[in-house]
């Protein structure tokens, strides 16, 4: 239940939840454990390495 929140949650509301806000959400100690609960596709990977490239 908790990983599928995590991945709605990021997924769904990407321009408005960030990793370390959901750390926050589900009271995780280190960013990596909550890393382990969500997954990010291709295309989410692919804008964040455009935005960086362009920005």
């Amino acid at each position: 239940m908790r990983h599928t929140f995590a991945t709605l949650l990021l997924q769904e509301k990407k321009d408005k939840v960030d990793l370390r806000t959901l750390q926050e959400l589900l009271d995780h100690e280190s960013l990596a454990t909550t890393s382990v609960y969500t997954h990010i596709d291709f295309k989410q990977k692919k804008k964040a390495i455009n935005r960086f490239l362009i920005g």
